[in-house]
């Protein structure tokens, strides 16, 4: 039956995708028809099944279960007190927790016993429902058809009626007498239940079964209306509750009745006068009444019936008069009473005779108003419309002493009755509550809107009704009363009394002479309720149009004579009238208070002070509520004001000080006195519940009122001190305190008193803005004026309210009672008898949500600016903050309060709508709360766990597919504090799955605590999912409708995915999803499971490109797709969808990241293939051509262009020119910064009430201009709201585009085959450039671009590097590219960002198409001579690079399109390398460095050319010195960033580049780089290498290796233009000597300490400075050498000394270590063809041979080896000792004979061995099949060799190989040449020292001075000697280098070596010996 009930729900709401079929609807009809058919019957009592349970052994749905003799005792106990059969007990028993007591147990079969019946009967109302909407023809559903057909059939077929009717009539009996025996029991039941036991005596408690018995009358009640229905229907032969058209089928099934002859004749006989059987008289006159009526219709709808008896006009005449006569009218009067159950508000006190009727159920009430308004017009039909004076006044008198109240008395009082709850009924209904046939015009309506006899008979009534009779007054009054509800008629009622003429109809003179002034005239209301005051209350006769002669009241003392009970019901009557007139319509309202004779304020005003009865004083507070009402605007306020005012001057309740002591009074009057003394002794509260109502309705809320009326709500200005506190006081300690001792004659009321109470409270805090005082904070500067704009927070009743609430007060412990109360009642089913106690509960929830709101402006602004204030006049008694406690942490304080409030989501569907709502809300401000981190555990804890976790899936499942964000705006407005209150209470399932989807997007960010209150409720805190759980719930919903990706055709089958039925909804779950798998503490299942369904592929593949169209007129936007495609929609529903998009590509691109860490090949394939490749072409934008890919079709979606329909018509502000809109400005969830439409009515509001206090606003021109600057301000932050949701929008597709992009190029973009990717990335690269350019990309959407641009870019590069085929780059694409990217950088206007993204796209660009041209990572090295030779002829400086070769066709062509732009690219660069952050300053001169070298090319070099004629190069020159301070902050211990080091050492490269021209070179000494640098202080500021700073460990390099980083470019540029312009350029060279002698010091150490680095960059940075002092020691006198003391002599002794160290065995060099990230990786690698090394320890090596290469050439220059006579710099020692061999005290100054001789032999040695490597490199070559599957992959480590065969791979090893042996032929001819200068420097010294040159002072030279000590006693003999037995060795290894057998190929000129060799022996005399042996003795 759940199930049943479920799917009829579906078909009455109206959804237009029902989950479900025709047939389903059909299946679940018949499944249930039995339990239809039996109602209620679940079988009797059985003595077999009690047997069966006392036998210990049941069967239970087939199974049999072993029960023990206490659960037998429980069946039979409940059996007998539910009448039913045992074994039904028994099921229902087994359904109850084991946790449960017996008792509970027990009261839980009750609860759900009960529970099922109801499941029943609302499954019968839905079908009755449906089949009457059908049979109206109100629906097309044919759902509905199919409904009634099965009614027809089934349920109502020819046999089946007096069955199902019957038994339902019966069943209605039964539970009478069922009712009055449970309600007997509860009398004479102790208040506990007592379980059954041995001992007897079992028993339920009062409360259960007084449960039991408020539950059957609720059965009885719904059975009754199920049985009204059944007769609308036709369904049986009897009573017609209502006439219809007799054209339809019910009409044609009536008639037939009345030709029914007995039928007709047992009725008639029935309702005959002689039958005395009627127990209610009044109801047989009504049954005869309509039973007239129905023979009326069948004899006006069938001429035959006329000669019948029983229709002849006499009979129905005698009929009808019986009827009238026969207090028919006193019955209907009660039976409408009962409808709403308000008989003292309706006025028929005196006219119901009888108990308090019960009030009848709403599902009913409307088919009886609906009858019943067939009888009145009916009546009034047949009424004259004038009748004589005479036969008036006789008909009056002769039933006034008859039936104590006359007809036209009882008629008009009935008609009020009447029409008062048939207006709020209908507006009810047609507020969607009912089928939309009772909103229609019926066919009597239609006849009585064309006969018009309504107004003809309110003309006679009023004419009828004479002055002199209070009692045809009152009920004349009363009947006005009714009518005048809803605006229009108001307007016409108040319009009519204010004529004073008494004329319904126009023109109408009937009875306009029978008196002086008409009865119903204002004036007569005011005359009368002003004479009531006066002391013997007569009624003045008017005199004029105004008869109130004073507009001032003048306090009366009381009346002598009390006012009689006639008066009373005069009195009310006219307030009845007054008080509808004017709370349904503002003008009226506006008019009569504006009046200057009625005053009506001020004439009810004063009968407040007087001794009225009670009835009349609450009659005036309700009138004077309407008057309050909102909505009249600035003249509404006034009234507000006016009336408090008046109540303050009148003291309605007692506002002064009370005496405190002996003797003190308590108060006399007052409505307190009357509350205490008069109301509850009588139990009833006339006074006490209108006043609380006065109370609340003077509360405006913002909520309340109007959008555009929304300026000033406060009407509670202090008459006097304390103001507003005593009220607050009598509502809070007064009345809600004491509720719960107080008793009620009518329960209705305590409820109603209670729900008054705590309207005062949720409206005091609603109109509380403390919103107000963030904009406060802004504006106020001196203590008088934040003083001021503070009071108004101080005396507003909210700041008592909220105090109290924020302390531990007995209203916050009331409060916090009721709610856990609250829910406990629902759950014993209260609110199905009480309508009331759900509104008092939602009131509870939305004071809760407030004060979580404002408690903290209340807290951290308020309280603090107080205490800085003199407030002690306004607060007598201030408390400071540390008294306060947070209301979210009193909540946490006991562990009921938070599951209770977690609970109310959970309840069922008796339940207000809004409880969810505000449940789901308030938890969202709990879980945010810090101090409120245990709201999970309690919830978690609590026995409502379940019913939570329950409750939240529900909401989440349910089927509805209305507009979230207009439905969230409804609820906003209407839910909430403040909300207004109406009769309707209108469901808002999607504003409840809004908010409890956005309390899990709070609860799942990546900085929230796990476990939380989202992870439990969404995960339910198992460890597997279940399949109810709201994650589940989530994934299905976004799952639904999504194709599997192998069923393509599947989707026909199933409803629309959720992202386009609902954008909102579903971005909202897809965030949800992605935060979840985001999360570092989330399931490890979630994204198993989720991988498992496939979710990440299907969702990517079938997410759309273009957004669903909205079919509203009111879409105001317009969307135009790059193709051409149109839509439209709204702001909210595009930027929904393309957040959701944006989150399904985020997922997919986390799936790839977390699948490509695992080995998911098949998966990455498949996200991969969805990506990036090509469906049909169809299915994208472009709609012919080509397919593009889907990556492709996303990013060009996001170029969309769109247009807001919303018109803004430029206008010059004048009001509010001033208004700083920034303090309106708030951040929603993504990060975007909106104008909240909230704060900005507060601050126009403050606004307009601050030009009105100025005085600028007086008139109701400029009141209107103040509006249309208020209209204009608002329409442009809507516009400028939607700009930037677009915006944002469209960034965060972008961004999510990127990331996907990014994890695909660096993480799996392998994967793709390679033919593909070179493709794919100049897909990319030609459809995003453009995009950047457009108008409508945002800044920040161009940066995103520009960084994938970027990524693309560089990926491209290394792919190419990859590359293993030669095929060309493609020269079209690649010049389009370029185009584009100079277009985004010169014609495009993006950020700084941007650009610095492009100028890095434009240099991976150019190292791509030339890549030739990259700068070293490291320094520039510039190779020595490769030879002695050529250095001879080049007098040793070093040699030039190579020129470049000529370029290839695409360098040449992108060098053309760059030349045409240089200028304008140059400019704008150097711009940015001029003045942009430092970060882009950096890339900026990347860009320089790679166009110089492009440009370089060039004859003109237009790079050059351009930053010259614009100066700047001299300015990036001068910046070198200003940098100074800046770069020497980089060398401190602890930097603050390292940004001018970067720039420093791109600048420095830039210039390398410009170097290496000779035009470059020349502009660079005109600037004079080199003399700026030799000024730069920072090159002389190198760290110390013991200082502390030196830190290895820290995330920095040290300060020695980022100082050198400093140092190695400077000397760099200096060797690069004097390798350019050449040694013989003399101001080169004098530049280069004073760069060496102004940094001679740092230099030196630099030498000195060499030998103590561990890093190959500083020994490289050795070989620079080595190579430009050899170059520059020509330049330097002889005499600086002599000493130390000098610049560069402190240089040479440096050197020297390092040469000592290195030449004597290079040991030193094995202390290097690995330092940067590469090197440690290098460090592990084998290096190719040498096993035995590493990669790291090759270039280790490498730097070891180049170092020693320029040592041995700066000893030769500055010994001067070339010419006839040397210097000598090395010692005639020849032996040395070992490396190891030496102390540690060991110090050589300068180097021998011997390390020369050490160092000679050591080349031969790394010359024979890199001889031997090639040999066997040449022979792997020649047998490359036998190449190790190792050496292949070290071969082949940096090329993507996936797709390669073994053949190709072993090809491309040998490829490999080649390319290292032409590397290592180098190697030998590079050692060959150190080996020639090395022996040229040898043999000069030997010979030198063996001629004894030494001993001839004439030969030394000027330079022997300083070499004496190196001179001093050398024997030339020994010395030979010695020399010649260390040349052997060194010999026989030249003599084996010199063979050419060991020489493959390219064996250079060794004619220099064996010439110096043959002179080297012969200075020795050493004898030329053949060394024939293989020479492997001297290669160890």
């Amino acid at each position: 039956m759940d199930t049943l009930r479920s799917v009829l729900e579906a078909v009455w709401s109206g959804q237009q995708h029902l989950p479900f079929n025709e047939q389903d609807l059909i299946d679940q009809l018949l499944v249930n028809k039995n339990a239809l058919l039996k109602l209620f019957d679940v079988g009797p009592r059985k003595q077999a099944e009690q047997t069966e349970i006392q036998s210990g052994r049941i069967n239970v749905g087939g199974k049999p279960i072993m029960v023990d003799p206490e659960f037998a005792q429980w069946v039979n106990f409940l059996a007998q007190q539910l009448d039913c059969s045992e074994l039904y007990i028994a099921q229902l028993l087994f359904k109850m927790p084991a946790t449960l007591s017996v008792e509970q147990k027990l009261e839980g079969v009750i609860s759900l016993f009960h529970s099922h019946r109801t499941v029943m009967l609302d499954a019968i109302e839905l079908l009755l429902a449906l089949g009457l909407a059908a049979e109206q023809g109100a629906t097309a559903s044919p759902f509905a058809q199919r409904v009634l057909s099965f009614l027809r059939s089934q349920l109502l077929s020819a046999t089946a009626p007096s069955t199902w009717v019957t038994k339902m009539f019966n069943e209605i009996g039964a539970l009478s007498a069922t009712i009055e025996r449970v309600y007997q029991n509860a009398r004479q039941a102790p208040s506990a239940t007592v379980a059954p036991s041995s001992a007897g005596n079992a028993t339920f408690g009062s409360d259960i079964l007084t449960e039991r018995a408020h539950a059957l009358e609720n059965e009885r009640r719904r059975m009754a209306s199920f049985y009204v229905t059944l007769a609308r229907l036709g369904a049986f032969k009897g009573e017609d509750i209502k006439s219809l058209d007799p054209a339809t089928q019910i009409g044609q099934n009536r008639l037939a009745l009345a030709s029914d002859a007995p039928f007709v004749s047992h009725i008639s006989k029935k309702l005959s006068a002689a039958n005395a059987d009627w127990r209610d008289g009044g109801l047989k006159a009504v049954v005869l009444l309509r039973w007239t009526l129905f023979l009326v219709w069948a004899r006006e709808s069938d001429a035959a019936l006329e000669r019948k008896e029983h229709f002849a006009p006499d009979e129905l005449e005698a009929s009808i008069s019986t009827g009238v006569q026969g207090d028919s009218f006193v019955y209907l009067s009660r039976t409408i009473s009962q409808i709403r159950n308000e008989r003292q508000t309706l006025g028929l006190a005196p006219l119901v005779i009888g108990p308090t009727p019960e009030t009848l159920p709403s599902q009913m009430a409307l088919a009886v108003l609906n009858a019943y308004e067939k009888t009145w017009f009916s009546q009034l039909r047949g009424l004259p419309l004038a009748p004589r004076a005479s036969q008036d006044e006789a008909f009056i008198t002769h039933h006034l002493h008859r039936h104590c109240l006359g007809t036209i008395l009882l008629l008009s009082s009935t008609c009020l009755a009447f029409f008062t709850v048939l207006w709020s009924q209908r507006q009810h209904c047609n507020s969607g509550d009912s089928s939309p046939s009772e909103s229609q015009s019926n066919y009597l309506q239609l006849r009585e809107a064309d006969d018009g006899r309504l107004p003809a008979f309110l003309q006679w009534a009023v004419w009828s009704t004479p002055s002199q009779q209070p009692a045809q007054v009152t009920a004349l009054y009363n009947m006005l009363g009714g009518l005048a509800k809803g605006p229009l008629c108001s307007e016409l009622a108040y319009n009519f009394m204010a004529s004073g003429k008494g004329e319904v109809i126009p023109n109408s003179q009937v009875g306009s002479s029978s008196q002086s002034i008409s009865a119903a005239s204002w004036h007569y209301v005011f005359n009368t309720l002003a004479a009531f005051a006066t002391p013997h209350g007569r009624v003045s006769q008017p005199t004029g149009n105004f008869p109130l002669s004073s507009s001032h009241p003048v306090p009366h003392p009381p009346p002598q004579n009390a006012l009689s009970a006639e008066k009373v019901l005069l009195g009310r009557s006219f307030l009845v009238l007054l008080s509808t007139a004017v709370a349904y319509s503002a003008p009226v309202r506006k008019a009569l208070f504006s009046h200057v004779h009625f005053r009506p304020v001020a004439s009810l005003a004063n009968l407040i002070s007087l001794g009225i009865p009670l009835e009349l004083k609450g009659a005036i507070f309700d009138s004077l509520a309407a008057f309050c009402q909102p909505g009249a605007g600035p003249e509404g306020l006034e009234i507000c004001r006016t009336v408090w005012l008046t109540l303050e001057k009148v003291e309605v309740i007692n506002v002064r000080p009370l005496q405190t002591g002996f003797g003190a009074l308590s108060p006399v009057k007052g409505v307190e006195v009357e509350l205490e003394q008069v109301e509850a002794t009588n139990r009833m509260y006339p006074v006490t519940i209108p006043f609380l109502h006065l109370l609340c309705t003077l509360l405006h809320t913002s909520k309340r009122i109007a959008l555009h009326e929304r300026d000033d709500t406060s009407t509670f200005t202090p008459y006097r001190m304390p103001g507003v506190g005593p009220y607050v006081s009598f509502v809070l300690d007064t009345v809600l305190a004491n509720i719960g001792g107080r008793e009620f004659s009518k329960p209705s009321d305590q409820w109603e008193m209670m729900g008054s109470c705590l309207c005062f409270i949720e409206r005091a805090l609603a109109s509380y803005s403390l919103e107000e005082l963030l904009l406060l904070a802004s504006r106020t500067a001196t203590p008088q004026a934040r003083r001021d704009a503070i009071i108004p927070f101080l005396i507003h009743p909210g700041y008592e309210i909220l105090k109290r609430l924020l302390s531990d007060t007995p209203l916050l412990h009331t409060l916090l009672s009721s709610l856990v109360e609250g829910l406990y009642s629902f759950d014993r089913g209260l609110a199905r008898t009480s309508p009331a106690f759900s509104s008092t509960i939602v009131r509870l929830l939305r004071i809760v949500h407030r004060t979580l709101e404002i408690q903290d402006h209340f807290l951290d602004i308020l309280i603090p600016y107080v205490s800085e204030l003199d407030v002690t006049t306004i607060i007598p008694s201030f408390h400071s903050r540390s008294y306060f406690t947070r209301f979210d942490q009193a909540l946490t304080f006991g562990t009921d309060y938070v599951p209770a409030v977690a609970a109310y989501i959970g309840i069922d569907e008796y339940a207000h709508t809004e409880l969810g709502l505000l449940s789901v809300k308030i938890l969202g401000l709990l879980s945010a709360s810090p101090v409120a981190a245990n709201v999970s555990a309690l919830i978690q804890r609590s026995e409502h766990s379940f019913r939570i976790l329950e409750g939240v899936s529900s909401a989440l499942s349910m089927d509805n597919f209305d507009d979230p964000d207009e439905e969230a705006l409804k609820a906003e407005e209407a839910t909430g504090a403040g909300a207004p209150d109406s009769l309707v209470t209108e469901s808002f399932p999607q504003a409840v799955r809004m908010a409890i989807l956005n309390l899990f997007l709070t609860n799942t960010t990546q900085d929230s605590r796990f476990p939380n209150l989202a992870e439990f409720l969404l995960f339910g805190g198992q460890e597997q999912w279940s399949p109810r759980s709201s994650g589940r719930v989530i994934i299905r919903l976004v799952s639904d409708g999504v194709p599997v990706r192998d069923e393509p055709n599947a989707r026909s089958l199933d409803t629309l995915p959720l992202f386009v039925r609902l954008p909102t909804l579903a971005e909202k779950c897809y965030r949800v999803i992605y935060q979840l798998c985001m999360h570092p503490r989330s399931p490890q299942y979630l994204m198993r499971d989720l991988r498992t369904e496939d979710f990440f592929a299907r969702q990517l593949a079938a997410v759309p490109l273009i957004a669903p169209e909205v079919q509203n007129p009111d879409a105001l936007l317009e969307v135009l797709y790059p193709d051409g495609t149109r839509i439209a929609t709204s702001t909210s529903t595009l930027c929904s969808f393309l957040k959701l998009r944006a989150c399904i590509i985020d997922l997919a691109a986390l799936d790839l990241h977390r699948l490509t860490n695992g080995r998911f090949g098949s998966k990455v394939s498949d996200l991969l293939n969805i990506l990036f490749g090509r469906g049909s072409a169809t299915q994208g934008l472009h709609q012919y051509g080509q397919a593009r890919m889907r990556i492709i079709e996303f990013i060009e979606s996001l170029s969309l262009d769109w247009q807001d329909g919303l018109a803004v018509n430029p206008r010059t502000l004048e009001y509010f020119t001033n208004l700083d809109l920034s303090t309106c400005t708030v951040t929603d969830d993504t990060g975007i910064e909106l104008l909240d439409r909230h704060a900005l009515l507060l601050l126009l509001a403050s606004a307009k009430r601050t030009l009105m206090f100025e005085g600028r606003v007086t008139n109701e021109g400029q009141r209107q201009r103040v509006d249309d600057d208020k209209d204009y301000i608002l329409l442009s932050c809507i516009v400028e709201n939607n700009r930037r949701l677009i915006a944002q929008a469209v960034s965060i597709g972008f961004e999510s585009l990127q990331r996907i992009l990014d994890v695909t190029l660096t993480k799996c973009f392998s994967r793709i085959p390679g033919h593909r990717r070179e493709s794919i990335l100049f897909e990319l690269l030609s459809t995003i450039p453009p995009i950047i350019t457009s108008t409508n990309t945002a800044p920040s959407t161009a940066v995103l671009l520009s960084e994938t641009v970027l990524s693309c870019m560089a990926k491209l590069r290394e792919d190419r590097l990859q590359k293993l085929s030669s095929e060309a780059l493609p020269s079209e694409r690649l010049q389009t590219i370029l185009r584009d990217t100079l277009h985004c950088l010169l014609n495009g206007t993006p950020s700084e960002q941007a650009r610095g993204n492009l100028y890095a796209v434009l240099i991976n660009f150019l190292q791509l198409v030339n890549p030739t041209s990259t700068p070293d990572s490291s320094l520039q090295r510039i190779p020595l001579d490769s030879s002695l030779s050529s250095s001879l002829s080049q007098s040793l400086v070093l040699s030039r690079v190579p020129a470049a070769s000529s370029q290839d066709s695409l360098v040449m062509q992108c060098s053309t399109i760059l030349k045409t732009c240089t200028d304008k690219l140059a400019a704008a660069v150097s711009r940015d390398a001029i003045d942009g952050s430092e970060v882009w300053r950096t890339i900026a001169f990347m860009l320089l460095d790679s166009l110089a070298r492009l440009s370089a090319q060039e004859r003109q070099h237009p790079l050059l050319t351009a930053l010259v004629r614009h100066g700047v190069l001299d300015n990036f020159i001068r910046s070198l010195k200003d940098s100074d301070e800046r770069l020497m902050s980089i060398l401190r211990p602890d930097p603050a960033n390292l940004n001018p080091l970067y720039i420093y050492e791109s600048k420095m490269s830039f210039f390398i580049a410009l170097a290496q021209s000779r035009a470059g070179a020349e502009r660079l000494l005109e600037a004079r780089i080199i003399p700026i640098l030799s000024q730069c202080d920072f090159l002389d500021s190198r760290p110390e290498g013991d200082q502390s700073f030196m830190d290895q460990e820290s995330l920095l390099p040290p300060a020695i290796a980022r100082y050198h980083q400093l140092f190695l470019p400077a000397v760099q540029i200096v060797d690069a233009i004097i390798t350019t312009v050449g040694s013989r350029h003399t101001t080169a060279m004098s530049q280069a000597v004073d760069f060496l002698s102004n940094h001679a010091g740092t230099v030196s150490t630099i030498l000195k300490e060499s030998t103590d680095s561990r890093a190959v960059a500083l020994i490289e940075e050795l070989q620079l400075v080595l190579a430009l002092c050899s170059a520059a020691i020509p330049q330097i006198p002889k005499s600086e050498l002599m000493t130390s003391t000098t610049a560069f002599g402190s240089i040479h002794s440096a050197i020297l000394g390092l040469s000592t160290k290195f030449l004597s065995g290079r040991r030193w060099l094995s202390d290097i270590i690995p330092q940067t990230e590469k090197e440690v990786a290098n460090a592990s690698i084998p290096a190719l063809g040498r096993p035995a090394l590493t990669v790291f320890d090759e270039s280790v090596l490498k730097v070891e041979r180049h170092l020693l290469n320029a040592l041995v050439q700066y000893l030769g220059s500055s010994s001067q080896f070339t010419d006839s006579d040397i210097n000598v710099v090395l010692s005639p020692v020849v032996s040395s000792p070992r490396f190891g061999d030496r102390g540690s005290n060991f110090l050589a100054t300068v180097p021998t004979v011997g390390d020369v001789l050490e160092t000679l032999e050591n080349l031969c040695l790394d010359l024979a061995e890199t001889l031997k490597h090639i040999q066997s490199l040449t022979a792997e070559i020649a047998s490359k099949e036998q190449i190790s599957l190792e050496q292949q992959s070290l071969a082949l480590s940096r090329f993507d060799d996936q797709q390669l065969d073994i053949a190709q791979k072993r090809d491309l090893a040998a490829q490999e190989f080649e390319r290292i042996r032409q590397e290592e032929i180098e190697v030998a001819h590079n050692l060959t040449a150190t080996i020639e200068m090395t022996l040229l420097l040898s043999w000069r010294h030997i010979s030198f020292y063996a001629e004894g040159k030494h001993r001839d002072t004439t030969k030394v030279k000027a330079s022997m001075a300083h070499a004496m000590r190196l001179l001093a006693n050398v024997d030339t003999e020994s010395f030979k000697r010695d020399v010649a037995s260390r040349l052997s060795s060194v010999v026989g290894r030249l003599h084996y280098i010199m063979r050419e057998e060991i020489w493959s190929e390219g064996q250079p000129d060794l004619a220099l070596v064996a010439v110096l060799t043959r002179r080297l022996k012969e200075s020795v005399g050493l004898e030329d010996q053949d060394h024939e042996d293989d020479g492997l003795t001297y290669v160890e």
